[in-house]
């Protein structure tokens, strides 16, 4: 039996950002180029826990801690919603 309504699913489906190889599949809102990866934040284990597309973020969130970060431009933007 699943709990989850239709509508919520499609709405969480549509939310996540697709993944393609080492990068995120959209677009940076500076240069344009699909080079965007997700910063991870908190205690990492070793460099080796992290996937390609994640980059540490380090230990402490801010409010105004970013969420991505484009390779080619170095743009940070988003935010952490914890």
């Amino acid at each position: 039996m699943d709990l989850i309504p239709n509508s919520l699913k499609e709405k969480k489906s549509k939310s996540v950002k697709k993944e393609i190889g080492e990068y995120f599949d959209f677009p940076c809102k500076k240069c344009g180029k699909k080079k965007v990866k997700l910063y991870v934040y908190g205690y990492i284990d070793g460099p080796s826990r992290l996937s390609s597309r994640e980059i540490p973020g380090g230990c402490i969130i801010e409010e105004d801690s970013p969420k991505w970060h484009c390779n080619n431009c170095g743009l940070d933007s988003g935010s952490i919603n914890y």
